[in-house]
């Protein structure tokens, strides 16, 4: 009798466990089926508000010397640096964002592109800083990444100590009594930290280019609601190198698997008949191409009913690209791409799904970009 008892009670036990089973569908290979429909995906919420003040400054810093890679990669490096800012008790020191790429000598400073007045971290600019009294000796400032290469300051660092991708390790070295750290390069970028709190959800464009952007709208005969796309030329490595390893890492995350030939690729290089699966309205969309694009397709989006921005080096430009594909209605990007995981972030941490990779914030919803490929353990709280 007690046996029989115990094997109910098991059964009863498992019941919840097999209907759960039974009603799961088989994974599919196109990702309209894999994942939830926009207007039903879970956006994490934040425990802290839009309105949050930002304390006063403290008196031990954390310099951010950007300097890896183009724009979208500076940016990275910035938001990593805020939250290491926030959980090491240090007030940021903006940085100046390096044109293209770190050997071009024209910069500009972070606050001429964004407002940083919101948020739980304390800032500085970096002309403010330089008025401050310098580091006093080696025992007075840790570098994470090197400072060489912001010559609108003198900081000089008397050795490296790369972040890791341990990100309780991380945390733990800034929170020492240096009074200034140097972050915000290549170190910092590949850094595994928390992603709360996530600078994406005070982040806000300048006035000025708040106009700017809201007048390029009106002007562009662009629906309210409206589809943005982001293509990105990735130099021919969508078919082998950067596809593969993006294969690769949705297999070691556990999600669903995509077809590399229907889904990756169609999605690297940016067919019509990919975006076309999250929207199928025949109205004008929107497509940013960061000035990273194959040239031959042009003519295929435009005959798609296509608009872009208008087409300069200029890298405010590219800024405004950035919050077309923010704002609209719906966002398809590439996931191999920082721009568009940058979006994704933003998007997530304004309540706005990321239409085809929704998948990627839900896991890594500060830093898809490059957490994900780096298999890192996203650290939440």
């Amino acid at each position: 009798r007690c046996v029989g008892f115990l094997s109910l009670s098991l059964s009863l036990l498992l019941l919840p466990l097999s209907l759960f089973y039974f009603a799961t569908p088989a994974p599919s290979s196109d990702p309209t089926e894999q994942w939830p429909s926009p207007h039903t995906f879970h956006v994490l919420p934040s425990h802290l508000p839009l309105t949050t003040t930002p304390p006063p400054p403290t008196t031990r810093y954390l310099f951010v010397c950007a300097q890896y890679g183009r724009h979208n990669n500076q940016l990275i490096a910035l938001a990593k640096s805020y939250t290491l800012a926030y959980h090491t008790n240090r007030t940021l020191v903006l940085p100046h964002f390096y044109k293209k790429h770190p050997h071009d000598q024209w910069t500009r400073p972070a606050e001429d592109f964004y407002d940083f007045s919101a948020g739980p971290v304390p800032i500085l600019s970096s002309l403010a800083f330089s008025s401050l009294p310098p580091a006093a000796g080696k025992a007075d400032i840790l570098c994470v990444d090197d400072a060489r290469r912001c010559r609108y300051h003198t900081l000089t660092c008397p050795s490296l100590h790369p972040l890791t991708s341990n990100s309780h390790q991380n945390l733990k070295r800034l929170s020492g009594n240096e009074r200034v750290v140097v972050a915000g390069g290549e170190s910092t970028f590949f850094a595994n930290v928390p992603h709360t709190p996530c600078m994406y959800r005070w982040l806000r464009l300048q006035p000025r280019l708040e106009r700017r952007l809201q007048q390029f709208k009106m002007t562009s005969g662009l629906p309210t609601s409206y589809l943005g796309v982001h293509v990105r030329w990735m130099e021919n490595k969508c078919r082998w190198g950067m596809g593969k390893a993006f294969a690769k890492s949705v297999g070691l995350q556990g999600l669903p698997p995509m077809d590399f030939v229907k889904d990756i690729y169609p999605m690297c290089v940016m067919d019509p008949s990919y975006y076309r699966r999250f929207w199928n309205e025949s109205s004008p969309f929107f497509i940013a191409t960061d000035r990273q694009h194959d040239p031959s397709k042009h003519a295929q989006w435009t005959q798609d009913g296509a608009l872009f921005y208008p087409p300069t080096a200029s890298e405010e430009d590219m800024v405004l690209e950035f919050w077309m594909l923010v704002h609209a209605a719906v966002f398809v990007g590439n996931a191999m791409s920082t721009m568009s995981m940058n979006v994704c972030s933003v998007r997530h941490a304004l309540g706005r799904p990321c239409h085809n990779m929704q998948y990627l914030v839900q896991l890594y919803p500060c830093f898809p970009h490059p957490d994900f490929t780096k298999h890192y353990t996203p650290v939440t709280t």
